[in-house]
């Protein structure tokens, strides 16, 4: 799944907001960035993140 989604870039969020991005909080963001991302946590893929600003939230789950 990860493979399929190389055409977004890659965001890396630290490993301590893995589950509050699991549970559909917003994580606030040190640079700006719009649109959609492969969002990380430390090196566990999460899924499609959509980056508005300063804040990204999970927006489609494809952890396992």
């Amino acid at each position: 799944c990860e493979e399929a989604l190389a055409f977004l870039p890659l965001l890396k969020l630290p490993k301590s907001r893995e589950v509050p991005a699991i549970n559909g909080l917003e994580t606030h963001l040190s640079e700006k960035q719009k649109g959609d991302v492969r969002l990380y946590a430390g090196d566990r893929f999460l899924g499609i993140g959509h980056a508005d600003g300063d804040k990204i939230k999970l927006t489609v789950h494809l952890y396992e």
